[in-house]
């Protein structure tokens, strides 16, 4: 009998509990844009993923990956009891789980594609944020797209862990609660693995060093400077590496050039033929629950856009003005 295990599996087994207390965390899910990009979610029925060097900090990520590079290298590294105990169950595992993190982490920036959102309360007043228009809704001039991930009819979010598609919240850390993070992971990794049979960890090495190298990767993209503490943000992520169909990837026009990103289809039908497929109904008509529209001068102007595109699409979203 087989001891090959899915990377669903596997996922669960060694990393996704370190997720699950996130779970009680369940804001409503905010994104600062412009009105052409709320046109193009709910015409076109696609998300847009960019490269984190599209992003307003594209250094960030780099920054992660190279802070954890450095705790991993101290001399007296934090990491080192989790990572004798792997290299003890399986040194060729410990071997083939560096191996491929290096091979990803040498175009981490190229392979992740992401779209970042601000958890908010409740309460959408808590949306309306100066700071936030001023700095991704087009200076006040664009508008806010509120979702809820918990509406069943909307966007599930419930087994996103299941999903090639991960939300995270992103954690705001100095260089120590960085290291404190990674070190409570490495060690929660280190202990599920020591769960397996040998005959299991050798049988499933390929997916256990993928699993490895996703939950460092995850480390890396959602962590961020504590100064940026009030932006509150949530990042959809989609990882390359796992998905190499090519389909759902694209090319755009930017001003530095053309640059791939991913598209992600928001239809019923759109991941039918696809494993593992994306929870929940993912229809732009239904995930948004509210459209707040930025404060300035042509905010009537914009009202009246978002109101006609919401009676030619059938969408049900609520139309709030800035105050």
């Amino acid at each position: 009998m087989s001891d090959a295990l899915s990377k669903q599996d596997i996922w669960m087994r060694l990393s996704a509990p370190q997720f699950l207390t996130t779970d009680s965390y369940r804001p409503r899910l905010v994104h600062y844009t412009s009105l052409e990009v709320l046109k193009a979610i709910v015409r076109g029925k696609e998300l847009w993923f960019s490269k984190p060097s599209r992003m307003n900090d594209y250094e960030e990520i780099a920054g992660g990956l190279k802070s954890l590079l450095q705790i991993d290298r101290q001399r007296l590294s934090p990491l080192i009891p989790a990572e004798m105990l792997i290299e003890e169950l399986s040194p060729k595992v410990w071997s083939q789980c560096q191996h491929t993190f290096m091979q990803t982490a040498e175009k981490l920036t190229e392979n992740v594609f992401m779209s970042c959102w601000s958890g908010r309360d409740t309460d959408i007043k808590d949306a309306d944020d100066l700071t936030m228009w001023r700095a991704y809704g087009s200076d006040g001039e664009g508008v806010a797209i509120v979702i809820n991930p918990d509406d069943k009819e909307g966007l599930d979010l419930g087994d996103q862990l299941m999903s090639d598609i991960v939300l995270m919240p992103v954690y705001y850390e100095n260089e120590r609660q960085f290291s404190q993070r990674i070190t409570e992971s490495f060690n929660a990794f280190a202990t599920a693995l020591s769960t397996f049979t040998p005959e299991i960890i050798e049988e499933n090495s390929d997916p256990i060093s993928q699993t490895f190298t996703n939950l460092l990767t995850v480390l890396i993209c959602s962590h961020k400077h504590i100064g940026f503490e009030a932006e509150k943000e949530c990042r959809f992520v989609w990882f390359q590496n796992q998905d190499l169909s090519g389909p759902l990837q694209d090319f755009v026009n930017t001003e530095g050039g053309t640059s791939p990103t991913f598209r992600l289809p928001l239809r019923d039908d759109a991941y039918a033929a696809r494993e593992p497929i994306v929870p929940g109904t993912l229809d732009p008509t239904h995930m948004i629950e509210t459209v707040l529209i930025g404060p300035s001068e042509d905010q009537c102007d914009r009202y009246n856009k978002v109101k006609a595109l919401k009676e030619a699409t059938g969408a049900k979203f609520e139309i709030c003005k800035s105050k």
